[in-house]
């Protein structure tokens, strides 16, 4: 099982490192309560009881322009579609998602636009 979590992690890697896309998106994973707060910590664990948040920034001069981007969250174990939500975004925005139902595991999150991979990162709910 965990050779398997690490090949598809290797995999999502190689994937971004390849594209050309717009490289400077941010993806990253903070506590519900503090999704708004411009320095609220980063975190790679989170326990369940504190809702996970994710937050995607797309910075004015990333290439992005004005398109429906779509968030994608997979068990990272089994690969196994858990969430997912599109929301139009725009260069130069910050946008915030609350995903439902996670369980303590290991995800990863992908953000996808025309359905291709555009940032990638992964988290553990306790």
């Amino acid at each position: 099982m965990m050779k398997h979590f690490c090949v598809r992690m290797l995999l999502g890697a190689v994937v971004l490192a390849l594209l050309p896309g717009c490289g400077s998106v941010k993806i990253y994973t903070v506590r519900e309560a503090q999704m708004r707060e411009p320095k609220a910590p980063r975190l790679q664990a989170i326990p369940a009881s504190e809702h996970p948040a994710i937050v995607v920034e797309l910075p004015k001069h990333c290439g992005w322009g004005q398109q429906v981007g779509t968030l994608w969250i997979e068990e990272a174990i089994s690969g196994r579609s858990v969430w997912s939500l599109s929301e139009f975004m725009r260069s130069g925005s910050t946008h915030y998602f609350v995903p439902e139902g996670l369980h303590p595991g290991t995800y990863i999150v992908i953000l996808r636009a025309n359905g291709e991979p555009e940032a990638v990162a992964n988290f553990d709910v306790q």
